[in-house]
């Protein structure tokens, strides 16, 4: 039991081997606020309070931290998980970051608000008691049970993307053919439209409701924003011209209607309500061209063909069904087993086209057929379902993602098994084979992390660039387009990440420089033998030597500064504006891990949380903790 640090709370915390308890009093009314005694699945070891005293962490045995709102006891985010029992957890002087240490001597340092993994989890092979951040919060300090005492520098360097952020959870995102313009949409009822190039925000357009889909016309011409609430429940199209972002036409739909889903030239939509009537309307004019009534049961997913001539639908009777799109005629069915996330891929020409679901009697197989004749040709193998499908470009190979923690990468002309199995060690929510980038393969799990392999030996190469798990399952992709250089990624919930494909492009000409390049990348040193010892210092361990294949590297890694990275062409001080003009949480919590206590950006984020505290359509116990957030970052600011 403790009192929080100005003794308007009492904590109590503990449990047993069947659950962990926390109890909150307030102490000067001496009642019980609230009480949970069925998150935590094993007791309960430590308590800390944000230093603003509206959020607490409880830290225990089951491998969880737990963040909690002070007065309400709703959890602020899912719980943080580890690899062994969780001793402390401690907020950073700012409250933008919480490092945890576990019972395996990790430490771990977490984004406070967005759970996304900032450090590497670092294993000491001595015991450690505690931790504690420097007062500025740039370092972290362990106490080990020797005696010793260790210090680690927060802000060294590493890789970040640039991310684009909301204010709310983004639900979809897209991009133009040459990825020079990106669009995201989500729960604040916006589209934003960003110059990627400039590193701008070009235009911001609000919607009545939230954003459900927003699509980038293969032309660049124009885009569609769907507005909708929930999974199941669209309420109105609108029609944009690109990349000005002028409305050109805005449709209505029906109150019964499910989901709704456009063409990749933006020229038709399609959607069904919950009578099974499918009407196909088209946007440049408004016009229902088809109501379409021979389905048994409402379409859970449907898709235009490459040139929108054809669409298919999947119904919940179980029956795929091909229709012309000009005519609304009917060209041929199949029977699909799809309950759930049924959804169809077409190969970039045209040719076949594969149904796959998450969850129905067909999810574990894909099932590929002729485009015109409608005949089965061949179906695909996982041992659950299948959550994202596509054609590489040449269309000779299909890549698949699946709930049972692999990726897989198929030769459509012989399909008895994958050429590859990319085991991701989760499950796999998306995945990307760039042209461009032949030899890699790009996977993203519902973790949020994504990881890198060899096309070929399906070796784990790069990775993992971490993001959040705390996101929307089905915002999970990894997007790009035909004349990009990145692709799009979600990065935590109200962030969007920008990844180059390759984080490097340094070359080594023989097998000596790379085994010598890695071992001061991992901070070893290696003798004759070719034996590894641990480097405790690896800026130390850098050898003298400077060929071209490590000379920016070590300049970097040296300097510590993000302006001698060789993965970025970005201007540090660019970047930092960008942030700063997108004015939302998450940008200037970005800034702030990276620049912790800076008192211009936290002036800056208490202006945010008020301004979010007086948002009436935000719940009120998260409303009340932004404002006391608010005047205490205000505070410390000055």
């Amino acid at each position: 039991m403790q009192y929080s640090n100005n003794g308007d709370y009492i904590l109590q915390f503990g449990g047993d081997w069947t659950m962990g308890n926390i109890n909150v009093f307030d102490a000067n009314e001496n009642k019980l606020l609230w009480s949970n005694d069925t998150s935590h699945e094993l007791f309960i070891i430590t308590v800390d309070e944000s230093h603003d005293q509206t959020m607490i962490t409880t830290s225990g045995i089951d491998e969880t931290t737990r963040v909690w709102d002070i007065k309400t006891g709703k959890e602020v985010m899912r719980p943080l998980k580890h690899e062994g029992g969780v001793w402390y957890s401690v907020f950073s002087p700012d409250q933008t970051k919480i490092a945890t240490l576990t019972a395996k001597n990790d430490v771990w340092v977490w984004g406070a608000r967005n759970k996304i993994l900032l450090n590497h989890p670092t294993r000491q092979t001595g015991e450690i008691l505690g931790i504690s951040f420097s007062e500025k919060g740039d370092k972290l300090y362990a106490a080990s049970i020797d005696g010793d005492i260790v210090e680690w520098d927060l802000n060294v360097s590493t890789y970040r993307p640039n991310i684009l952020t909301h204010d709310g959870m983004i639900k979809t995102y897209d991009m133009s053919s040459d990825g020079h313009f990106v669009v995201t949409g989500g729960r604040d009822n916006k589209v934003r439209i960003w110059d990627s190039k400039k590193l701008e925000l070009t235009k911001e357009i609000k919607f009545e409701n939230e954003v459900a889909s927003v699509m980038y016309s293969k032309d660049d011409s124009a885009m569609i924003a769907v507005e909708g609430t929930g999974y199941q429940r669209v309420l109105r199209w609108n029609l944009f011209s690109m990349p000005e972002g002028e409305l050109k036409k805005s449709t209505k739909l029906p109150s019964s209607t499910r989901k709704c889903f456009v063409s990749k030239d933006c020229k038709w939509v399609v959607y069904g309500l919950r009578n099974n009537i499918v009407i196909l309307q088209n946007t440049e004019t408004g016009e229902i061209v088809q109501e379409i009534n021979s389905h048994g049961g409402w379409i859970e997913g449907a898709e235009f063909s490459p040139t929108a001539e054809k669409f298919i639908t999947l119904a919940k009777d179980g029956i795929a069904r091909m229709f012309d799109t000009e005519t609304g005629k009917l060209l041929h069915s199949n029977q699909y087993g799809a309950e759930f996330g049924g959804q169809c891929a077409f190969s970039n020409d045209g040719d076949i086209y594969v149904l796959y679901c998450l969850f129905g009697m067909d999810s574990q197989t894909p099932i590929a057929y002729d485009m015109k004749t409608g005949k089965k040709l061949f179906n695909l193998k996982h041992s659950s379902g299948v959550n994202n499908l596509s054609f590489t470009d040449d269309d000779q190979h299909i890549i698949t993602a699946s709930l049972d923690y692999t990726a897989k990468i198929w030769d459509r002309n012989d399909v008895q098994f994958p050429l590859q199995s990319y085991s991701v060690g989760s499950r796999v929510a998306s995945v990307l084979h760039k042209g461009t980038h032949p030899n890699r393969i790009f996977t993203i799990s519902i973790d949020g992390n994504i990881y890198v392999y060899d096309k070929d030996s399906a070796l784990f190469v790069d990775g993992p660039y971490r993001g959040s798990d705390n996101c929307a399952w089905f915002s999970m992709n990894l997007k790009t387009k035909p004349k990009a250089d990145y692709f799009l990624a979600i990065n935590t919930p109200n962030s969007v990440a920008l990844w180059p494909f390759e984080l490097s492009n340094m070359k080594f000409e023989d097998t000596e420089k790379f085994v010598q390049f890695s071992s001061e990348i991992i901070g070893v040193k290696m003798d004759k033998t070719m034996s590894m010892n641990l480097s405790t210092n690896i800026t130390e361990s850098i050898s003298a030597m400077d060929s071209s294949e490590q000379k920016d590297w070590k300049q970097w890694h040296k300097s510590g500064s993000a302006l001698n990275s060789p993965f970025s062409t970005t201007d540090v001080n660019q970047y930092r504006d960008f942030l700063i003009s997108q004015n939302t949480l998450s940008s200037l919590q970005e800034i702030l891990y990276s620049y912790p206590m800076d008192k211009q950006v936290m002036k800056l984020y208490a202006k945010k949380l008020l301004e979010l505290s007086e948002d009436q359509t935000i719940e009120h116990f998260k409303r009340d903790r932004y404002k006391t957030s608010a005047a205490w970052y205000e505070l410390v600011s000055k």
